[in-house]
Parts: C-alpha cells; sequence; structure tokens
C-alpha cells in the first residue's frame, strides 16, 4: 500500500481483464484480487482502478481519495455530492437513489453519456435519510 498525492493506493491482481477508472469488489475465492461488481447488492466494494490489467496481472486500485470513475449514461444526471453504488456493467457508476453500498461521493456533475467524473472514494454503506 502507497500514499500519492493523497491518495491511498494498492496493488491487486485482476481476476479477470479490468479498464482504469472503474469500480472493483474483492474476489471471494482470493483476498488478493479484486473483480468487476455484479450489481448494486455486492458488498466488498474495494475502490476504483486507476491502471489497466490483462487476467493475472497487477492493478493499483485507489481505495480511498479522489480518482476518475466512468459513470453509466444512462443514469440520472449527478451532481456534486451524489452517492455512487455499482451497476453490473464492467465497474461503471450509477447515482444511488435508495440505501446501497457505495464507492464514494461525486465531486462535480455530470450529464454526458458515458462520462468520466472525479468522485471522492470513501467506500461504505449509503443510508437514505
Amino acid at each position: 500500500m502507497r500514499i500519492v498525492n493523497h491518495i491511498l493506493i494498492k496493488s491487486f491482481v485482476a481476476a479477470e481483464a479490468l479498464i482504469e477508472n472503474r469500480m472493483v469488489i474483492w474476489d471471494p475465492t482470493d483476498a488478493e484480487s479484486v473483480r468487476y461488481p455484479e450489481g448494486d447488492g455486492d458488498t466488498q466494494i474495494v475502490g476504483v482502478t486507476i491502471t489497466a490489467a490483462a487476467s493475472g496481472e497487477y492493478v493499483d486500485v485507489c481505495m480511498f481519495g479522489c480518482a476518475l470513475l466512468k459513470v453509466d449514461g444512462n443514469a440520472a444526471n449527478l451532481l456534486p455530492g451524489d452517492p455512487i453504488k455499482a451497476l453490473s456493467t464492467l465497474g461503471l457508476g450509477v447515482k444511488a437513489t435508495a440505501a446501497a453500498n457505495v464507492v464514494g461521493y461525486t465531486n462535480e456533475a455530470s450529464t454526458a453519456a458515458n462520462d468520466e467524473i472525479s468522485v471522492f472514494v470513501n467506500p461504505g454503506y449509503y443510508a437514505v435519510s
């Protein structure tokens, strides 16, 4: 683990080919591996990839701090501070509108389809108040 520019980064083994700027979760079969989430029911969100990797290679993951995340273009418009949960499509993020496990919160607005936006990565649980 290392800290670079106030970002906590850890290298993991990619359980599958991973693209940068995507959300990842722990691989349930190997605690040192990460993979894409299968949907918002995944509870083991690790963070956001900051490098790409083929299956079996090492991938750098932002576990805390600011990172770019690709968000779904069909999602509701995102505003700063919106919680971001997993979508089942290749680690894309989408606005959490109900209680869910989230990767963090948006730092900026997004209205474009398949935008990459800055998020504050802080995996946890978002409870609607």
